[in-house]
């Protein structure tokens, strides 16, 4: 019995393989990651419980970065508005290393040295392990590139056929101010933490 393609074009079992897929780039890195715990933890935690944990656990996002980047994108023809994307990742990108180092030594403590590669990257007050800056741009490109193929992919019969020409109606003042005053609150947020002594610990 053949099985009659989905209104995007994908077959069924394509799409069940898809799915598939999108479990094993996740589950893979996450297994990785949690058998780096060679001891578990206990109220005394013992010397080097996860050794290289915080550098395996950013497979989290570059697996899913290889998958998407170099497989479903160029396999499905989904189209990536490159400029859009890069100068997206040009403005996150900075204002999670901004907050690393600006701020670093004030939120964050590294207690378990031995969790990462040991090679230290550049902050304000004191040195940061270079994961932190890995882990923002991997993880802001992860997330972008999901956001992408989840709305040109799984979500592409409820696209505008025509967006630039469509957004040329959208009046953007209102939401702009919106997530302006959601930043400056956010950002209030974790400047009060700071000066408050507030340190949530990282491995």
């Amino acid at each position: 019995m053949s099985q009659s393609p989905s209104a995007n074009g994908i077959s069924p079992r394509r799409a069940s393989f898809i799915v598939i897929a999108m479990l094993g780039m996740i589950a893979l890195p996450a297994t990785i990651t949690l058998n780096t715990v060679q001891r578990p933890a206990t109220l005394v935690v013992p010397h080097d419980p996860t050794p290289y944990g915080y550098t395996w656990s950013l497979l989290l996002f570059i697996i899913p970065v290889a998958v998407i980047a170099f497989w479903f994108v160029p396999h499905d023809q989904i189209p990536v508005p490159r400029r859009a994307f890069w100068r997206t990742i040009g403005i996150l990108a900075p204002l999670g290393f901004g907050l690393d180092f600006f701020l670093a030594h004030r939120l964050f403590v590294f207690p378990n040295h031995l969790a990462t590669l040991q090679i230290n990257a550049p902050a304000l007050g004191a040195p940061v392990p270079v994961e932190e800056y890995v882990f923002y741009l991997t993880g802001f490109i992860a997330v972008l590139l999901i956001y992408l193929w989840l709305d040109e992919f799984w979500l592409s019969l409820y696209n505008v056929p025509d967006y630039a020409a469509e957004s040329k109606n959208v009046t953007y003042g209102t939401v702009i101010v919106f997530e302006v005053v959601k930043l400056w609150l956010a950002s209030g947020k974790s400047m009060t933490a700071a000066f408050l002594g507030i340190a949530p610990e990282r491995d």
